[in-house]
């Protein structure tokens, strides 16, 4: 695992954190654990991915805006039937279809989140009236490439390498299983449950795919919000008779109002980073726990703090 953090001066608004993963072919697989805190970005852990094996990557977001405290209210799951403003109908009156994007909304929080189908990438987290995620403007939206900001989901490959850069997943159009938004006093979609709202994404092997990676996948993208935090889950499933090695990270763009009063806080004393900006690169040893930027940067941590937290004014992320 690593953090990778990458900033130039044309993009002064957005900050790129990717938290990546390296997956061996092996034939034992321990399944990755999302833990809680109460505001950070969390991806840690390196396992193995042998034949009809599962592995996940997950990443844990909480806005913090002021003091705004956090909701929590528990209840029962019921029924699920998607609510009429998330879905479209197709020619045949019997086949439902999600609308894309997918919006959903924690009806307690009021915060927001929307999904694009092509790639499952999350584009926009609204809390607390601010955006979590920033967007390039020049990105393109209609699925003829990668969208250039949100939460691209990179996979089987990160960075370069013998397939596209960062892998095909963020080219492809995922399905969407499923949508809900629920509350303890039950939901748009007759669902009685904690408070939240989640969506099921998933991609699977194609001849396409195959032409490009010879790996017999599926990956399941879950996206859930609850009680001012969202948790992103990105599930690998080997299909084939063969071990498969990849790499992926969850790219995110978090959106700054003020990059030189931004402070990243972790546990980065003493650990070793690769400075990118520099040729050839150099391999450095951080001396401070608290990072700021002070021009192009773009750094590979190597093994990653666990947690991080962007300071960025009063908001915290």
């Amino acid at each position: 695992a690593a953090i990778v953090m990458f900033l130039t001066p044309r993009l002064r608004s957005a900050i790129f954190i990717a938290s990546t993963f390296v997956i061996a072919g092996i034939e034992s697989v321990d399944c990755f654990s999302v833990q809680s805190f109460s505001s950070n970005v969390l991806s840690r852990g390196s396992h193995g991915l042998g034949p009809k094996s599962t592995n996940s990557l997950g990443l844990l977001v909480h806005q913090r805006v002021g003091q705004r405290s956090r909701a929590s209210v528990l209840g029962l799951r019921a029924s699920f039937l998607p609510p009429k403003d998330l879905t479209n109908f197709q020619k045949t009156p019997d086949h439902l279809v999600l609308r894309d994007p997918t919006v959903l909304e924690d009806r307690m929080t009021k915060e927001k989140i929307t999904i694009n189908h092509a790639g499952a990438q999350v584009m926009s987290y609204i809390s607390g009236g601010y955006d979590v995620f920033a967007t390039r403007p020049d990105a393109v939206l209609d699925g003829t490439k990668p969208i250039a900001g949100g939460v691209p989901i990179c996979f089987p490959q990160f960075g370069p390498g013998p397939i596209q850069q960062h892998g095909f997943a963020r080219n492809l159009k995922w399905t969407c299983l499923d949508a809900r938004e629920e509350s303890a006093g039950g939901s748009r979609g007759f669902s009685f449950s904690r408070n939240s709202a989640r969506a099921v994404f998933e991609l699977s092997s194609t001849p396409e795919t195959m032409s490009m990676w010879p790996h017999k996948f599926t990956c399941q993208y879950i996206v859930d919000l609850t009680a001012g935090n969202l948790k992103l889950e990105l599930r690998v499933i080997n299909f084939g008779d063969t071990n498969m090695t990849f790499t992926g990270a969850l790219h995110t763009y978090f959106a700054v109002d003020d990059i030189d009063a931004l402070r990243i806080q972790g546990e980065f004393k003493g650990r070793q980073y690769v400075d990118k900006t520099v040729s050839p690169p150099e391999t450095r040893t951080e001396d401070s726990d608290e990072l700021a930027i002070r021009g192009p940067t773009e750094r590979v941590y190597i093994g990653g703090p666990g947690r991080v937290e962007l300071v960025d004014g009063p908001k915290s992320v």
